[in-house]
């Protein structure tokens, strides 16, 4: 899941996606793209995962198990969200279709 036209590690490329939308406060793939150059494509793979685990809901990213402002980031938490987001990993009630 390497985004085309960049040598980040995909790992790398996927935490930037999700560290974008925390701080931008919007899970908008065409807003993101356009924000970290990565394609389309690669933001609606991670989308469509972090949506199946109810993650990103009306452009809106439930990031607060992991990022607050305040307290600085949970970085277990941060890994947990990048293994949903890489589609390794699966919360509870997440669609298992």
């Amino acid at each position: 899941m390497t985004p085309p036209g960049t040598t980040d590690h995909p790992i790398d490329a996927v935490q930037v996606v999700l560290l974008s939308a925390a701080i931008l406060g919007t899970t908008n793939v065409v807003k993101l793209a356009s924000f970290t150059d990565y394609s389309r494509e690669f933001i609606s793979a991670i989308a469509l995962n972090m949506k199946n685990n109810h993650l990103w809901i009306d452009e809106q990213y439930k990031c607060s198990e992991w990022f607050d402002p305040e307290d600085g980031i949970n970085h277990a938490m941060f890994h947990e969200h990048n293994d949903i987001a890489c589609g390794s990993r699966w919360k509870p009630y997440a669609e298992c279709n």
